[in-house]
């Protein structure tokens, strides 16, 4: 197996290799006076200090990849062109497994511009936050110095892939642990700092800033340009040029066996850290001086985080607590608050729980429609894609009473649906390809419906996967101009693939129905009609298809 090691990096590597093209050196000390400042030896000192212990691989992880040598970055960038990056993960090492990988692939959506300093602040916060060179840089962190990284983020590359089991796996894959969900793209800027002030983001990308600012202040790594970040659009097809580069990484873990989470069920806030860390400020810590993400399940201690200033925080603490009685819940103006505190913090959920108040007009005020579709529109630019697949469904009229209160706008649906679709959302890709095919709000576009019914299939969802491959077959009807998107070796491949990794019965048992006799097109393959059916139906899972796919066989 070849595995691409996001390794502890020697000093000279830090300092000489780019993180791209664009990428600057290390800045000069403004002041050559200064002795207190760290040198560029001080600050990548070779002797690694040991990583803060994890407990075990972490379920999910956000990890910051800033300081992926180029060589690394190359290769994660064409793997995630290729299919779904498999990696070996936890919280003190980040290991990109090169020949193995899970089918699916990625698409860009932009989102609103959101700018953060993030201040390492001690070792394990340096460990904990950059696993790949983290525990180099750690070992050389003074008493009194903090990292200080500022972020510009404009986008997400994501997959619809949820979660994966190891039958999904393909090519060697020994110490699988996570895949990439979604790559977070902007621009980047770090320096370490000799005092305790926090900077502002600009003045670390180094914007305006004289040499007497810069005194003890020395410029590791930075890739980007924050002011190409600033003039990016939720809107654009694609980020520019000189914001484009993989700041984060979201990774979801290769688990046992598939479960039963939706796209409604899995659109929860989780936890990046590992155990004895809290999300505070940006970053993974043991020690948050700042407010810090709150346990969803904790509603006293999401309500003090917001109150704080975390917004995040506000949204768990605004959602309803189902279990508790009627008297505990919050009353619905103050959820509403609640919400709009999110929402303006920057929290894109928040938006969109202040938009469904709007909508059912909660706290005896009435629908407000203008203002639901204005939070729901702001949530959707802000990443969150049930806003724009919530959306796109009233627009749509596909709710029951939509038509009764919502303007109808079938071209402004398609997009939303779209864009959720293009955020990761699975179901919106099979409600976009639906409007493709019949040329709902848009014009009809065959072979862009095929593409966009593929990516909802590469997350899993064992059903729509099957009526793909019975459409690519020419099995799913629809008249002479769906001939042309028929593609048998695709349509075949796709129902093995289902039926196999996904474990689907009816996917095999489908696939049997067509193998046992054949079609115009599909030469019959009796041996391997008996071999699914044989695999499948002792479950009896599906009696009636076995029944009659059996009968088929028997020549009944």
């Amino acid at each position: 197996m070849t595995s691409t090691a996001l390794p502890r990096l020697r000093p000279a590597l830090l300092l000489v290799t780019a993180i791209t093209a664009a990428a600057c050196g290390p800045g000069k000390l403004a002041d050559a006076a200064r002795t207190d400042a760290p040198t560029a030896h001080d600050a990548l000192d070779d002797d690694a200090a040991p990583a803060p212990s994890c407990g075990g691989a972490p379920t999910y992880g956000e990890p910051l990849v800033i300081d992926l040598p180029s060589k690394q970055r190359m290769d994660l960038e064409l793997a995630m062109r290729k299919g779904v990056p498999v990696v070996r993960f936890d919280c003190g090492e980040l290991q990109l497994l090169q020949d193995c990988s899970l089918d699916g692939g990625f698409e860009y959506a932009g989102v609103s511009l959101k700018e953060d300093v993030v201040v390492l602040r001690n070792r394990d916060e340096v460990r904990a936050n950059l696993p790949i060179s983290g525990a180099t840089i750690a070992a050389s962190l003074e008493r009194g110095n903090s990292l200080q990284l500022a972020l510009a983020m404009i986008g997400k590359q994501s997959t619809t892939l949820r979660e994966a089991t190891p039958a999904q796996l393909r090519g060697q894959c020994d110490g699988a642990t996570h895949f990439v969900r979604a790559a977070v793209v902007g621009a980047f800027a770090l320096e370490r700092a000799s005092d305790a002030a926090v900077l502002a983001a600009a003045e670390i990308f180094g914007a305006g800033v004289g040499a007497a600012s810069k005194a003890g202040r020395e410029s590791t790594m930075r890739d980007g340009k924050l002011d190409d970040c600033r003039a990016a659009t939720p809107a654009a097809a694609a980020p520019p040029g000189q914001c484009a580069t993989s700041i984060r990484l979201e990774l979801m873990p290769v688990t046992g066996k598939r479960s039963e989470a939706t796209d409604e069920t899995a659109s929860s806030r989780l936890d990046p850290c590992p155990s004895g860390y809290k999300l505070s400020a940006g970053k993974c810590t043991t020690l948050p001086v700042e407010a810090f993400a709150c346990n969803p399940n904790d509603k006293p201690e999401c309500l003090a985080q917001c109150e704080k200033g975390n917004a995040e925080s506000c949204v768990d603490a605004a959602l309803p607590d189902w279990s508790a009685p009627v008297a505990d819940r919050l009353p619905i103006e103050t959820s509403a608050a609640l919400f709009e505190r999110a929402c303006t913090g920057g929290a894109a959920r928040g938006c969109t729980g202040l938009a469904a108040l709007y909508e059912s007009g909660a706290g005896g005020k009435g629908p407000d429609i203008a203002r639901a579709t204005a939070s729901f529109e702001k949530g959707c630019a802000g990443g969150d894609p049930e806003a724009c697949v919530t959306l796109a469904s009233r627009l749509a009229h596909r709710s029951p009473d939509a038509k009764d209160r919502w303007p109808r706008d079938d071209s402004r649906a398609t997009q939303l649906f779209q864009r959720a679709c293009d955020l990761g959302r699975e179901d919106s890709c099979f409600l976009v390809a639906s409007r493709y095919f019949k040329g709902e709000g848009t014009k009809k576009d065959l072979p862009r419906g095929v593409a966009v019914m593929r990516r909802g299939c590469d997350g899993g969802n064992a059903k729509r996967c099957t009526e793909l491959g019975l459409l690519l077959l020419g099995a799913m009807g629809g008249g002479k101009e769906f001939a042309a998107i028929e593609d048998l070796a695709s349509g075949l491949a796709l129902l093995e693939r289902t039926c196999t990794a996904l474990d689907s019965h009816s996917a095999c048992l489908t696939l049997a129905s067509l193998l046992s006799k054949g079609t115009k097109k599909l030469p019959a393959n009796e041996a391997r009609a008996k071999a699914l059916f044989d695999r499948t139906c002792p479950s009896q899972q599906e009696p009636g298809m076995c029944d009659r796919v059996g009968k088929q066989l028997s020549g009944g």
